[in-house]
């Protein structure tokens, strides 16, 4: 006779390692800038101007010839399949900003979701820099010649993402059913952003604050493009 065990079978952990890469010189004033990305058993995440991309090991270091480094941070129960639902319609194709919205920006979201954990400032410290700098003094273009501010990027912050994924956090431990943010939600957020700083004039009703995602308004097509 067989017999089979009560005990609750215990959730995988999946093993969470930081990858970074020196990118370019050293600027005295402004730091070091890196290319990172999150691998996830052995499974890198990194954001480019695709979106979201999957490989197996630390392929997108592979191109720096001055080397990478790989930092264990510990082990999660959280799922990639998880992150990926959480994130992808953050970080979707053709929204990549060299400054704005970068690789470290969804390895700082990854983190976050994956380890309740923040990247160091040392791998974002440049672009920090420089967007201040962009933003008084207009010296970008003399740090990063070929740089192109991306309008799709516009309204994007690191710091909201966090939020949002706390605050799925906090209705899944309440026993709700956490839902992934919709495309539809991101955009009337990143809308507001952008109305708030002065960018865009919103009709009344896209400016209309809904109580809960996806009540009280519908995305104008002409935005989309934003998210």
């Amino acid at each position: 006779m067989r017999f089979f065990s009560t005990k609750a079978k215990k959730p995988h952990t999946y093993q969470v390692v930081l990858a970074a890469s020196e990118l370019g010189p050293y600027v005295p004033g402004l730091g070091q800038a890196f290319h990172t990305s999150v691998l996830v058993d052995n499974v890198e995440y990194e954001f480019s101007g695709q979106g979201i991309c999957l490989s197996r090991g630390p392929a997108s270091h592979e191109r720096f010839t001055r080397g990478h480094e790989l930092i264990e941070l510990g082990g999660t129960v959280r799922s990639p399949k998880e992150m990926m639902a959480m994130l992808t319609a953050y970080f979707r194709p053709g929204t990549y900003d060299l400054l704005r919205k970068n690789c470290n920006s969804f390895t700082s979201c990854a983190l976050h979701f994956l380890l309740g954990a923040m990247l160091d400032p040392k791998y974002s410290s440049m672009e920090s820099c420089a967007v201040t700098v962009s933003s008084y003094i207009d010296l970008v273009s003399l740090i990063m010649p070929n740089y192109q501010p991306n309008p799709n990027a516009e309204g994007f912050c690191v710091e909201h993402v966090r939020r949002d994924i706390n605050y799925h956090e906090q209705k899944a431990a309440q026993g709700a059913k956490a839902k992934a943010p919709s495309r539809a939600w991101i955009l009337v957020v990143g809308l507001r952003r952008r109305r708030a700083n002065g960018a865009i004039d919103l009709p009344q009703d896209c400016a209309a604050q809904p109580q809960a995602e996806g009540e009280g308004w519908r995305p104008a097509a002409q935005y989309e493009h934003w998210y």
